[in-house]
């Protein structure tokens, strides 16, 4: 009988271990040869077959308080996320980030280019749209880049009564969807922002990745996800001279050649 209750186990493991990493025939394949990523830690870099660079990120909110931007500009880093706002978790309030007018300035007069991105607590598709035309408004009045997405980010929080917690799969879904849409209504590309449990579980990768571009949160030396995504945040401790918390750093992968 223990034998049998073994064996039980390692067969579920392995099933649920191929169900995450085998490709499922709807949901697009990325075609990254990870033999041409460099670097550990802080920074790091990718080249594809044809020479493309990867681009260099980071992505800031008001968390991180002062930020070096000329010790950024210096370590080579291409672009910044700034977060323009977020909605409360609770009461649901929308919310321009503080810093956010800051880091512009900054980014920009050390010639790094601007995106943004908006930390969703949305629980109807009515919300995203009002998240959506936050954002859209910020990047307007800034004068932001359409070359760069703006980002939808969801996430847990762990605080009691967190209003996002009984959505469901679906819900989450068509929320994202119908922030991602009205971003495109007004002009601009939309991308998503989770970790694989989010991007994987929390919403409908099927319909995700047929989309809209992902921004996959995972900190690993290898991406392990083998769906498509269009940057990598790769770690949350970056370390860059002057900066006075550790740092988000990403890579945003050259457009596929098909593309």
């Amino acid at each position: 009988m223990r034998k049998a209750i073994i064996i039980a186990a390692i067969v579920i493991v392995c099933a649920v271990a191929a169900y995450i990493l085998w490709p499922r025939n709807n949901v697009p394949q990325h075609s990254y040869d990870w033999s041409r990523l460099e670097g550990t830690g802080t920074i790091r870099s990718y080249t594809d077959e044809n020479g493309n660079e990867a681009l260099l990120g980071v992505d800031v909110s008001h968390h991180n308080q002062y930020v070096n931007w000329p010790a950024l500009a210096e370590a080579g880093v291409d672009f910044a996320y700034i977060r323009c706002g977020w909605r409360g978790y609770t009461a649901g309030e929308i919310h321009i980030d503080p810093l956010a007018g800051l880091y512009y300035n900054g980014a920009r007069a050390n010639g790094i280019t601007v995106a943004i991105y908006f930390f969703s607590q949305a629980i109807t598709v009515e919300e995203a749209i009002e998240e959506a035309d936050f954002a859209c408004d910020f990047a307007d009045s800034h004068k932001l880049s359409h070359d760069f997405p703006i980002a939808f980010d969801m996430e847990e929080n762990g605080v009691s009564d967190e209003r996002i917690d009984h959505l469901s799969t679906q819900e989450r879904t068509d929320i994202a969807m119908a922030f991602c849409k009205r971003v495109e209504e007004r002009g601009y590309a939309p991308i998503i922002y989770g970790n694989e449990k989010w991007l994987d579980g929390k919403y409908d990768l099927e319909t995700i990745c047929n989309a809209y571009d992902l921004w996959l949160a995972e900190y690993s030396d290898v991406p392990k996800p083998s769906h498509m995504f269009a940057m990598w945040q790769y770690c949350s401790d970056g370390q860059i001279e002057g900066n006075t918390k550790n740092i988000d750093m990403n890579l945003m992968f050259p457009k596929p050649a098909e593309e």
